[in-house]
């Protein structure tokens, strides 16, 4: 109902990938049973004092910081994320282990890029702005998307916005504690400086 409709995108490397197409959290709900659903919403806080315990949970009892990643759920729809101890490498050898086990399917896919831009045009037609950016990575990270994963930002960027987006690049530090997450106070600052580009970006309507 917006008097400007707009859609944000955050374009990572793997999201364009055949895996990420098979294997994202969106279909695993998508395909659960209403019953499911409706458990995990309403019931979730009353069956979790019955979940199995594993021996981390154990040791971190007798812990004053506890390993692991950590989130804090926000009503607004933001999960802040920390990992403890910090580990910068964690998502390089998740990343390499997925184009390692899926091949081809881990790395990005032409045919996926051209469904993202087809949809991009359509949203444009229907009067919706679209804003891409990539979601902020380790030098490492992005060494490695672009090499094993095969993502070509530049010529990825020309073509989101002939398909009529605009592509928002923050220049500021932020600061990844597993590689590929970042710590929620820099998730807080690339939120603002993305939101101030999009203010002083003209779009075309």
């Amino acid at each position: 109902e917006s008097a400007q409709p707009t859609i944000v995108l955050g374009v990572s490397p793997l999201s364009l990938t055949p895996h990420s197409a098979k294997v994202s959290e969106f279909l695993e709900y998508q395909r659960k049973r209403k019953i499911e659903l409706y458990e995990l919403a309403y019931l979730g806080p009353f069956l979790n004092p019955f979940a199995a315990i594993d021996i981390q949970h154990i040791l971190n009892l007798f812990r004053s910081v506890h390993p692991g990643h950590h989130h804090v759920y926000y009503e607004n729809g933001w999960v802040a994320a920390q990992q403890i101890p910090e580990d910068p490498a964690k998502g390089l050898w998740i990343y390499n282990g997925i184009v390692d086990k899926r091949g081809s399917d881990g790395t990005v896919s032409e045919a996926m890029i051209q469904s993202l831009l087809l949809r991009i045009q359509q949203w444009r037609k229907q009067g919706i702005r679209v804003y891409g950016f990539r979601p902020p990575a380790t030098d490492d990270m992005k060494h490695l998307e672009h090499t094993r994963m095969g993502f070509n930002e530049e010529a990825f960027v020309r073509r989101f916005e002939n398909a009529g987006g605009i592509w928002l690049a923050p220049t500021g530090s932020y600061h990844s504690d597993d590689g590929s997450h970042l710590h929620q106070d820099s998730a807080l600052r690339f939120s603002a400086d993305l939101a101030r580009l999009m203010a002083e970006t003209r779009f075309e309507d």
